[in-house]
């Protein structure tokens, strides 16, 4: 979902942290397809060519295994061939629509990417949610609402058979725990749905006459199907610290995070936004602490360094916050690098001379430890 920290800033919250980590694609509704060049359709041409010989007698899901296999081992270019490919020799499957889109989307392809899910919006008006869902988050304001609520459509519908068809497996006895579980994922993406519907009354709808009972309305049907889950969670945070419920907003955050099962397992850019939802919220030691488990996790981004050089900053650990901002610092460029260095000055500032002795004993270290390197590199020349 295009979940984002509520749009009003409290004084603990500094104005250039960024609000939303990730923008949408907007896209103008009526305007000129994006047909593709010449050398485009050649290459097409070329790729169909390239795979007939060696999976035209193959059936649609071991070309669409075959592109799986492809994505799993990062060769995203031999799978969108292979896509366009099983898509040429299927193209009334949903199936092949859907991962074609997939792969347009995921190699930055936007137009063509658009264009192809419209298409298949006026060919399967009524199945696969999922064209809907990536449509949702490339379009603007009611536009993507309308498909939100298409895709919440399909998906509940969706639901009920699957329902339907494991109580005639138990002859119409309710559903056991494993046929429970079965459900869970699309019971989430439904309610992740509704989530982005109550966000869009939080960013692109907020000036709707009724933008606030129906973010709410729209929170409290995603509760009804995942009531615990953290996307649910953060998004009903969001929506009380519009309302100015700041009380409310922390005691939800402080549930989200001791009691949803699946936060650990939510994307870093999930967890970034959780983060500075904390930091707007006062909760300092919560955010320095998923800023820091994302650091432990992997590579350490700008974005990741920044936020985590914020929260530092102001939970009063000034010597923590300066080692952050300098880590970034020599990949930060333009505008952002003028942001990190005066995080620098105001750290040193703000930490007095206790802080400035500290940073130059630890710079005197890093200092020691190059010319050790040096010494050792010139030694194995």
């Amino acid at each position: 979902p295009k979940t984002t920290p509520s749009p009003l800033l409290t004084n603990q919250m500094p104005s250039h942290i960024p609000r939303k980590i990730q923008s949408k694609h907007s896209i103008q509704q009526g305007g000129k397809k994006n047909r593709g060049s010449k050398s485009q359709h050649l290459h097409d041409s070329q790729s169909h060519n390239e795979f007939a010989s060696q999976f035209e007698n193959d059936s649609l899901d071991s070309m669409l295994t075959k592109v799986l296999e492809y994505k799993s081992n990062d060769n995203l270019k031999q799978a969108l061939k292979m896509a366009k490919f099983a898509h040429a020799k299927h193209p009334d499957s949903e199936d092949a629509v859907d991962m074609l889109t997939e792969l347009l989307y995921e190699t930055n392809q936007m137009d063509r990417c658009i264009n192809q899910l419209r298409r298949a919006v006026e060919k399967f008006p009524n199945t696969g949610a999922q064209k809907y869902l990536m449509l949702a988050e490339m379009e603007t304001s009611h536009d993507s609402l309308a498909r939100y609520r298409k895709a919440i459509q399909i998906m509940i519908h969706d639901l009920h058979q699957m329902q339907r068809e494991q109580q005639e497996a138990n002859g119409g006895s309710s559903l056991n725990e494993e046929q429970v579980t079965i459900m869970e994922p699309m019971q989430s993406a439904i309610a992740e749905a509704f989530c982005s519907i109550a966000d869009l009354y939080m960013t692109d709808l907020s000036q709707e006459e009724d933008a606030e009972q129906n973010c709410i309305a729209a929170l409290e049907e995603a509760q009804k199907f995942t009531p615990n889950s953290s996307h649910v969670l953060q998004t009903l945070a969001s929506c009380r610290i519009s309302q100015q419920k700041f009380d409310d907003a922390r005691q939800i955050m402080s549930q989200m995070l001791q009691s949803s099962p699946d936060f650990v397992d939510t994307p870093d850019q999930f967890k970034m936004i959780s983060g500075q939802i904390l930091m707007e919220l006062n909760m300092m030691n919560e955010a320095c602490a998923i800023f820091q488990s994302m650091r432990r996790e992997g590579d350490m981004t700008t974005e990741i360094g920044y936020l985590s050089g914020v929260a530092e900053k102001l939970n009063k650990n000034y010597l923590k916050a300066l080692k952050l901002f300098n880590k970034i610092l020599p990949d930060a460029h333009g505008k952002f690098r003028s942001t990190v260095k005066a995080e620098i000055m105001d750290c040193k500032k703000l930490g007095g001379e206790k802080v400035k002795k500290e940073w130059a004993a630890h710079e005197a270290e890093l200092k020691k430890q190059e010319e050790q390197e040096e010494r050792m590199d010139a030694m194995e020349d």
